[in-house]
């Protein structure tokens, strides 16, 4: 791959499309040569030996390429290639990759705090017809919509059988550490499908602010990866009792943050592992 004509490209294409390319330098935007490891924390690392996630594959294609946020570790691009084949077979669906990471990880300068050390993907729950191709300007313009009709409420009319499908055959694999969704779509999966998870698929789907929109896959520390700081394992329960339900309480909706992408960016910087501020 022609790394400066991939960065050439998508400058073109975030100036074309309005919104901001986070770091356009040629050696930002590339990775580093050598084996792949994820070094510390998903909210506070770096990634050595990236891989970039192809625009589109069988099964799944990748949005707001302009961000340049699709690369990972490899395991987490193998991951993404096997599901999304499993979803197509299954639903005769597409699946819409958001956000993995920057070709080094590293925090972004806008919209996530986490996707640092390349175990971490947003997978929207909207999905697309099996044949269909998206163009690079759609690709800018098409909105991950939310799935909510009100704060503690799923839209029925949004939410199907696909999601539940889709859920499933994310979480089944014994590389995936923790899903992240929306509490009401929690509510709703220990309401209506908790027999069709097992209790350890369940102890990984769990319940964060936001998420109304997405699926946020975050993979364990590979073996490869020994600087590699991973979450602690979740309880083995379903999650469906007084945890989840605090979620609900006034306490658990105050402790909503405002949006701030910019907050704390060169902080995060500087706070890196060594080995992060050796290839940056």
């Amino acid at each position: 791959m022609n790394y400066k004509i991939l960065v050439l490209s998508l400058i073109f294409l975030a100036s074309c499309a309005k919104v901001p390319l986070e770091h356009m330098s040629l050696s930002s935007m590339t990775p580093t040569e050598g084996p792949p490891e994820s070094i510390g924390y998903y909210s506070l690392g770096c990634l050595k030996g990236g891989v970039s996630l192809p625009t589109h594959g069988e099964g799944f294609q990748v949005m707001r390429l302009s961000r340049g946020r699709f690369w990972g570790h490899p395991n987490l691009i193998k991951y993404l290639k096997e599901s999304s084949i499993k979803v197509a077979k299954k639903t005769g669906r597409q699946i819409l990759i958001g956000d993995l990471g920057h070709a080094k990880g590293t925090p972004s300068l806008t919209g996530h705090n986490s996707h640092q050390s390349g175990l971490d993907v947003d997978i929207w729950f909207k999905t697309i017809e099996k044949k269909r191709v998206l163009d690079l300007a759609e690709r800018e313009k098409i909105w991950a919509p939310s799935f909510l009709s009100k704060p503690d409420e799923v839209d029925n009319t949004k939410w199907s059988k696909i999601h539940w499908e889709i859920l499933k055959i994310l979480v089944s694999n014994d590389e995936v550490q923790r899903i992240f969704i929306n509490p009401a779509i929690k509510k709703k999966l220990c309401l209506e499908q908790k027999s069709k998870f097992s209790l350890k698929e369940l102890s990984k789907i769990r319940p964060w602010y936001r998420h109304d929109d997405h699926f946020h896959v975050r993979l364990r520390c590979p073996k490869d990866s020994p600087n590699c700081t991973s979450q602690s394992e979740p309880k083995l329960d379903d999650g469906c009792g007084s945890e989840l339900d605090w979620w609900f309480t006034e306490e658990g909706q105050e402790k909503i943050e405002p949006w701030d992408h910019y907050k704390n960016f060169k902080t995060k910087r500087e706070n890196l592992p060594k080995e992060c501020k050796e290839i940056l």
